[in-house]
């Protein structure tokens, strides 16, 4: 390989991978096993699509054989919470490549079951007019296709709320997040306005935000 290759190991990895790429002119090296689990299937379904969409040159890499390259970059970000602004919009730029063609307007509330009960999320949703999703069920793909056309997306401050704006396609799009404790981390992420809101009580131990207050 004559090019240098970003090395990506899972999704989060992935993803800056690709930006670095993007940015660069470079392929990305992908290891993800076979029967590896959800986050090894992500990152090869990711990868195949963005092949075939034209978002990037990906080449994998299988185990138990032996690769000559002229060089090779392991992706040194690999939690996206810490990447700097260039690069998140990097990826945003590679998701919605990826993405499939969507029409716009859907208002989405993707609400974790572990945090909210079935009756705060109802309520959530209604609210809003959205259509009731749970993360946990969708796989990457889904979830980037499902949130590239939302004008409206109703969600949990949780440790995927940053992924789920990454994912955000391109039009306008108003982003109530609830159970958000503390100073806001950010109020817009390019087209996207960022609501922090209080709602009905969700899981037993929660205090007026609608989730139990776990993870970030």
């Amino acid at each position: 390989a004559a090019a240098r290759l970003p090395v990506a190991a899972s999704v989060d990895a992935f993803w800056a991978a690709a930006a670095e790429a993007r940015a660069r002119g470079l392929a990305i090296l992908v290891y993800a096993r076979k029967g590896g689990g959800a986050r090894d299937a992500g990152v090869r379904a990711l990868a195949a699509v963005a092949n075939a969409r034209g978002c990037g040159r990906v080449v994998d890499v299988e185990y138990g054989y032996t690769y000559r390259l002229r060089g090779a970059a392991v992706a040194s970000l690999t939690v996206l919470s810490d990447a700097p602004e260039t690069t998140l919009e990097r990826i945003s730029d590679v998701a919605t490549c990826i993405a499939p063609p969507r029409a716009v307007g859907r208002r989405v509330a993707l609400l974790p079951p572990r945090l909210f009960d079935d009756k705060a999320a109802r309520q959530l949703a209604s609210r809003h007019g959205a259509t009731r999703h749970d993360p946990s069920a969708l796989d990457e793909l889904e979830l980037l296709a499902l949130l590239q056309g939302a004008e409206v997306l109703v969600t949990a401050r949780d440790a995927g709320l940053l992924r789920r704006l990454l994912y955000l396609g391109p039009a306008k799009t108003d982003v109530y997040v609830y159970g958000a404790t503390g100073a806001a981390p950010r109020t817009r992420f390019r087209n996207a306005t960022i609501h922090y809101a209080r709602g009905p009580q969700g899981r037993r131990g929660a205090k007026r935000q609608g989730v139990t207050q776990r993870g970030p």
